[in-house]
């Protein structure tokens, strides 16, 4: 019975330690200071009605960010593959050179992208929160 009740104790415990860490808002700071992703009582979330946290998805401001910069990427390792790797051999001509090269660069910088893209957006809206054990006492 001690044994059941210690348990229970240490699970009370844990939920109340996550309603704490639920309740306590997300902070994420902005480098600007300023705008969707600066500290406040949202978490770096845009309000909604009564101070709800509402999520960006596909528009966040980093996201967009990232695709611009992955796409710039892109175009300028097609330049480079036209101008640098594009020529006639025996075996290939000089247009099935230049549609092999468009499509390596497309398919590479896609696949970056993508899982830039991932990754990113797993640090946007983490699965797990953290468990706060108090060691001192």
């Amino acid at each position: 019975l001690k044994q059941h009740g210690k348990k229970e104790e240490e699970r009370t415990g844990r939920r109340v330690a996550m309603q704490r860490a639920n309740e306590t808002p997300f902070r994420s700071c902005s480098v600007h200071g300023s705008g969707p992703g600066s500290c406040g009582p949202t978490g770096g979330f845009p309000s909604g009605e009564g101070g709800i946290r509402m999520p960006q998805g596909f528009l966040a401001p980093g996201l967009i960010t990232g695709t611009v910069a992955f796409a710039l990427l892109g175009a300028m390792a097609a330049w480079a593959a036209m101008t640098c790797v594009v020529k006639e051999t025996a075996n290939i001509t000089k247009a099935e050179s230049r549609s092999l090269a468009i499509a390596v660069v497309s398919m590479a910088t896609f696949c970056m992208w993508l899982m830039w893209a991932c990754v990113y957006m797993h640090q946007m809206v983490p699965i797990i929160n953290p468990e706060h054990t108090n060691k001192l006492g």
